[in-house]
This record gives C-alpha cells, structure tokens and sequence, in this order.
C-alpha cells in the first residue's frame, strides 16, 4: 500500500525509510520553503499570500466586505454559567465534549480488538475533588445529563480537568451490541452529541458549542443501569 502511495515520488516504501524524509524537487507546488516569496502561493504569480493585500491578514479585508467584524473577537458561548446562570444553577458543571482518544479516530476503530483492549469504555474525566463531592470513585459508571438528554460513561479521576469541568469521550458505538434498529450498536448509549443543541453557531455563522455546555453528573445505581 505505501508503494503504491509513494509511486509518483520514485521511492518504495523501504527507499524512503532509509532516506527518513525527502525535499520535493523545484516546481513542486510543495517546495521550497518561502514560497510566499517566490510568487508560487498566488495565481498571478505575485510574491505574497492568497489575501486581497497578499500579506498576512490579522485584519481581514474579505471578512470586512462579507459585513463580517475583520478582527478576531470573542464571543461567550451560549450556554455557559456567564450566559445562562439559570442554567448552571441545575447543571452546575461546564461539559467538554472534546476527548480524544490515542487508539480510535474519531468514531472509527471500536470494531478491532487489540485498539479496543487500549479504550475500552467510554470515558468521562473528572477531577478528584468533584467526583469526591458527587460520591463517584475512579472507574465508576456515571449519567452525564443536561437538559437534552442523559448518556452513559466510566468514571476517569484526573487532575488534569479542572475542579468546574468533565471532559467526555465522543463517537462511542457497541460492536458487541446488536447492529439492527433501534439499537444500531448502541450508538445512543453513550452519544455526547446528544446532549449538544443544534443551531448554536456565532454571529458569522461558525462555531458550535461542543466544548462549552452545561450538565451534572451522577452515579449510576442499581436498577438504573
């Protein structure tokens, strides 16, 4: 397969091992260095960047003409203590829906055994003094819930989340589990998207609030698993 990606370089796979790493040859729309000031970035063959100023814009003249503020600026996301105190007040943790995780790409890859055996559940972090206050020890299943929905994820005591904050896992599906409707391989289970509200995007239109919500979270118990 990587012969077959390194054929138009010349290289086999093993020829490019040995090299470690290989400059493109001069017309190579990826070399050289600079190209900005060779004129090979524009289409009129200008030095420059592809702006209308061809410089680097922190202001952006494109944006300026689209009626769209030219300077980057800040807005607080919609559901945050500071925008919705009515919210937080129920909900009293910011949700961070931005986990990644070392064996899978994004959704891909529960279906093999050894990446899985890495992951295995799907993980909420939190900081040791949150889960002590909420009665939630390390490795303990737990319902993230907001005003959406609730889902369902294994406990990860860590300090690397701050006390205010839990950082969930995304694109969980169950190989195990039965692929037919309404099951679908338990891709509702653990799905943080469904505790993201739709339609939420900034001013220009981009954006969206996958690490700035609101939920609480409790420990699973009994029956209620």
């Amino acid at each position: 397969m990587f012969d077959d990606i390194l054929k138009n370089s010349g290289m086999s796979f093993k020829e490019l091992q040995h090299k470690v790493w290989a400059i493109p040859p001069e017309g190579n729309p990826s070399a050289p260095y600079h190209r900005h000031e060779k004129g090979l970035l524009r289409k009129d063959g200008r030095p420059g960047f592809e702006t209308a100023s061809g410089k680097v814009e922190l202001y952006s003249v494109l944006r300026e003409e689209w009626g769209l503020e030219p300077l980057p600026h800040y807005e607080e996301p919609p559901f945050t203590p500071v925008s919705r105190p009515d919210l937080a007040k129920e909900y009293p943790l910011i949700l961070s829906t931005g986990r990644r995780s070392f064996a899978f790409f994004n959704a891909e890859h529960r279906m093999i055994p050894w990446l899985r055996e890495l992951d295995p559940d799907p993980t909420l972090e939190i900081h040791p003094d949150t889960a002590g206050a909420l009665g939630i020890g390390n490795g303990e299943w737990v319902w993230v819930e907001n005003w959406l929905d609730r889902q369902k994820f294994k406990a990860k005591l860590t300090l690397a989340v701050l006390p205010q904050m839990v950082v969930a896992a995304h694109g969980w599906w169950f190989p195990e589990e039965d692929g037919a409707e309404p099951s679908l391989f338990g891709a509702w289970k653990s799905n943080i998207n469904q505790l993201i509200p739709m339609g939420s995007q900034g001013k220009d239109g981009l954006g969206a609030p996958i690490k700035n919500l609101l939920c609480r979270v409790y420990k699973i118990q009994g029956r209620d698993e």
